[in-house]
C-alpha cells in the first residue's frame, strides 16, 4: 500500500447552527495551523490511513480521529504485533469570535483496533490505560511498551485582520504524583513540547 502517498476524501453537511464532516485519507493529516509543522501531529507523520469525524457549532467543535500508523513488524517492540492505532479527541471553544482554545487527548496503542478509545466521555484515557497493554516480560524493563499517552492545548488569537497569534503545548506520558515516587513510575518517559508563532 505505497501508492499514492497522499490520498483524501471527505463530505459534510452544514445546517443553520451546526454541521458535521467526515474525512478519510492516507498521510497529510495535521493538527493545528502552524507555519513550521505541528508538534502534535504533522503531515509528514507516516500513516496507512486515518478517519476523522467532527461536529460543530459556531462556538463549540468536537473532533475524533482514528489513525492507523505505518508499522513494520521488525520495528515494533512487541514482535508479534504490527498494529498501531492512534485515537485522538479534540475539543475546541471559540470565544469572543477572535480567540479559540483547544484541548486534545490521544492514546497510541500497539494493539488491534479497540472501540473503547472511541468514547470521548472518559476523557484522558491515558490515566491507567498502560496497565492493560503491558506484557509480563516487559513490565520490569519498560512498563509502557505498547501504550503511549498524549495531552495538548492550543490557542489562536486574531487581534486584527490578517494577523494570527497561535501557541501549542504538548505533553506525552503524564505522571500522577504517586508515580514519581514509585519504582515503576520512574520508567515512564516524559516529553514536553511548546510552539508559538505569528
Amino acid at each position: 500500500f505505497y501508492f499514492p502517498t497522499f490520498a483524501y476524501a471527505g463530505f459534510g453537511k452544514n445546517y443553520d447552527k451546526w454541521g458535521y464532516n467526515f474525512h478519510v485519507g492516507k498521510q497529510g493529516k495535521t493538527i493545528g495551523q502552524t507555519l513550521s509543522g505541528s508538534t502534535i501531529y504533522n503531515k509528514t507523520f507516516e500513516t496507512d490511513a486515518y478517519f476523522e469525524f467532527d461536529i460543530y457549532t459556531s462556538i463549540l467543535k468536537f473532533t475524533m480521529d482514528v489513525v492507523q500508523i505505518s508499522s513494520n513488524i521488525m520495528d515494533n517492540i512487541q514482535q508479534n504485533n504490527s498494529e498501531r492505532y492512534l485515537y485522538i479527541h479534540q475539543f475546541d471553544v471559540n470565544l469572543f469570535k477572535k480567540f479559540k482554545l483547544s484541548a486534545i487527548e490521544g492514546s497510541l496503542v500497539a494493539n488491534p483496533f479497540s472501540l473503547r478509545f472511541l468514547n470521548p466521555l472518559p476523557f484522558m484515557h491515558q490515566f491507567g490505560g498502560w496497565k492493560d497493554y503491558t506484557s509480563p516480560e516487559n513490565r520490569e524493563i519498560y512498563y509502557e511498551t505498547n501504550f503511549c499517552a498524549d495531552f495538548a492545548v492550543m490557542f489562536e488569537y486574531i487581534p486584527i485582520k490578517n494577523l494570527r497569534l497561535y501557541g501549542i503545548y504538548n505533553q506525552i506520558e503524564m505522571q500522577l504524583s504517586w508515580e514519581r515516587g514509585h519504582p515503576v513510575g520512574k520508567f515512564f518517559p516524559n516529553s514536553i513540547g511548546a510552539q508559538m508563532g505569528i
